[in-house]
């Protein structure tokens, strides 16, 4: 065997032939290395252990580690990117968000109002009946809508991680779930009282500082209203919102975006 293995390299390397054929630049083994490790696994026995023989397969150049495809992701399967942008000049952004955790229990409501400028203007948390999640949702984006009309905003841009309450205050969805039919009645007749009104839909990851209260409205049981920032109920919703503020960037799997 280790006579076959060494004139087979021998022959290989000093035919003038097959010295002159050019392999492709992403398969770099030579083909004498190739049939000689082939040689070995088709015996059926392990490498011989002389010296010899191991030398000579410490000789035989090893095939080069793949290469990474640039379309392959480099790290694992998370996308870190800004997912709150301000409102565009003279408009007010609301972002809502509702609270459920099981039936028999309360749910909860949390909005909050920022300006072009990512300022703070209002926010508010309240408890609400625990129906289901779209209800607890479309009970926070009716006590946004009403604030900004008591407080005089002509447009709005109001933002809910709820897709189906997006939809079903859009029009896309033409029947409301049961126990939810007056709540879109509402919201849709607030919504016409405004000179213009944008509701769409956004990720969770953006809408951290409603989601917090909401839940700060649930555990309480209590109906807030906040007018100033040094007035909101804890130092993790402030935080929040200087987040967004500076343009922090939420990180998100890269399979739930669209």
């Amino acid at each position: 065997m280790v006579l076959s293995v060494r004139f087979l390299f021998l022959f290989r390397s000093r035919s003038p032939a097959i010295s002159r054929q050019r392999r492709p630049a992403a398969d770099q083994f030579s083909t004498a290395s190739s049939a000689a490790r082939l040689l070995l696994r088709s015996s059926g026995h392990p490498p011989p252990a002389s010296a010899s023989s191991a030398r000579l397969l410490r000789s035989l150049p090893r095939r080069p580690p793949r290469r990474r495809r640039s379309s392959e992701p480099a790290a694992a399967g998370f996308r870190a990117r800004r997912l709150l942008a301000p409102a565009p000049d003279g408009w007010v952004k609301l972002n809502t968000d509702g609270s459920f955790v099981g039936r028999g229990s309360s749910g909860g409501a949390g909005f909050v109002a920022r300006d072009s400028e990512g300022l703070f203007v209002f926010a508010g948390a309240s408890s609400c009946p625990g129906v289901n999640p779209l209800y607890s949702e479309l009970w926070a984006i009716r006590a946004a809508l009403t604030r900004a009309i008591e407080a005089g905003f002509p447009r709005v841009l109001l933002e809910s991680d709820s897709s189906s309450a997006v939809d079903l205050l859009g029009g896309r969805i033409k029947n409301a779930p049961r126990g939810t039919k007056q709540l879109v009645q509402d919201c849709l007749a607030l919504r016409c009282r405004f000179r213009e009104i944008i509701i769409q839909h956004t990720y969770r990851e953006g809408n951290r500082v409603a989601d917090r209260l909401a839940a700060l409205g649930r555990r309480s049981g209590q109906d807030r209203f906040y007018l100033h920032f040094d007035d909101l109920p804890d130092a993790v919703t402030r935080d929040r919102i200087l987040f967004d503020l500076c343009g922090g960037a939420s990180v998100r799997p890269r399979k739930l975006y669209n």
